[in-house]
């Protein structure tokens, strides 16, 4: 496991969780919930998020305990209110304007892994899973090493671009899992769209992160439907080695757990006298560095290839 340490200071909260938008969305998702009665019966849960408990398993993922069927999901992913909101150009140039920077970013750290694990990056196939941000598809064209993508399973308003038989350099698949019914299901998918030495990258939320477990039911980033299975390093680890994948890295270079908490604290969103005083004594970037380094983040970035 690679330990990580870098603080960038471009990065903020508003600019991942806008606040006039982020908050109609988490509207929109709770009255999805309630309209469709969707409910769970996890008897012990670490909180409850409109009213569907978040539980541990044994590998300390976090899950969301609802019943809902396939037919559901796909609605509320597809075909509902929130869904048209985040279709509609106004959401996605807004989210284009605050997340331009941060997208890059990551098209440079993907660039960096095809350097470091590929024999030959001068066609440099690339499948991206799961899309739903049209910046976020044209940050990838615009890459000078990522030339050949290919989008598969989108959410709107992306088409998807490709085909089923093909294999590819590079499986992206960004924060895709921890909405997934069967994550098991999607780590086979990757798997089996890799060429021979092909690498995934990953990226998703943990339930593990600092941010998650100190503000539990105070937290506005995790909901449901969005957020069903939150792996932890264990758990990730686990389900990869089951789809036939082997661990290249798993990091978890977050930016914004301790400012995320930080700023609860300040709202009176948290009495835990201990987070207090903690933000009172210490810095939050040193705070924050302590989080990457010790790979407690609730971001995590995994880089994996297929087992020979």
């Amino acid at each position: 496991m690679i330990r990580y340490e870098f603080i960038d200071r471009n990065v903020s909260e508003a600019d991942i969780h806008p606040k006039d938008v982020f908050e109609n969305e988490r509207e929109l998702a709770f009255e999805f919930i309630k309209e469709k009665k969707l409910s769970g019966d996890q008897k012990s849960f670490l909180f409850k998020r409109y009213n569907i408990p978040y539980y541990f398993d044994v590998r300390k993922n976090l899950l969301a305990s609802v019943k809902i069927s396939e037919e559901l999901h796909y609605e509320y992913f597809f075909n509902s209110p929130l869904s048209r909101l985040r279709a509609s150009e106004d959401y996605q140039q807004k989210v284009k304007s605050l997340r331009s920077h941060t997208w890059k970013s990551y098209i440079e750290w993907i660039e960096g892994r095809c350097f470091r694990y590929l024999e030959d990056t001068s066609e440099v196939e690339t499948l991206d899973i799961g899309s739903r941000s049209v910046g976020w598809v044209e940050e990838l064209k615009e890459s000078k090493l990522l030339k050949r993508l290919s989008l598969l399973e989108p959410l709107p308003p992306i088409a998807s671009v490709a085909l089923d038989d093909k294999q590819y350099d590079v499986v992206i698949a960004f924060n895709i899992i921890q909405r997934e019914l069967n994550p098991l299901n999607l780590l086979k998918k990757i798997e089996n769209k890799l060429s021979g030495d092909g690498i995934a990258v990953l990226s998703f939320r943990s339930g593990t992160g600092f941010d998650v477990l100190a503000l539990k039911e105070k937290g506005k980033s995790i909901f449901p439907l969005d957020h069903l299975f939150l792996p932890s390093i264990e758990g990730i680890s686990s389900l990869l080695e089951e789809a036939n994948l082997e661990v290249l890295e798993i990091t978890t270079p977050g930016q914004l757990d301790a400012e995320i908490v930080k700023s609860a604290v300040e709202q009176g969103m948290s009495s835990d006298p201990l987070l207090n005083h903690l933000f009172e004594t210490v810095p939050s970037e040193e705070i924050q560095s302590f989080i990457q380094k010790n790979n407690l983040s609730s971001h995590v970035r995994v880089v994996a290839k297929r087992r020979k």
